[in-house]
């Protein structure tokens, strides 16, 4: 998948982990936040450079 990217111009890449979401026993709605945080996060210190 990275290859792709990288070809495709896309060459700085980050993790999110959204674990958890096949499960039933968790809390799908707290993941997806906490999820949306990191990447909101993520991209506003990418573009505070």
């Amino acid at each position: 998948m990275r290859g792709v990217l990288h070809m495709m111009g896309i060459n700085h890449m980050k993790l999110i982990r959204a674990q958890g979401l096949d499960m039933s026993i968790n809390d799908k709605e707290e993941i997806m936040k906490s999820t949306e945080k990191e990447l909101v996060d993520y991209i506003n210190w990418q573009f505070s450079k």
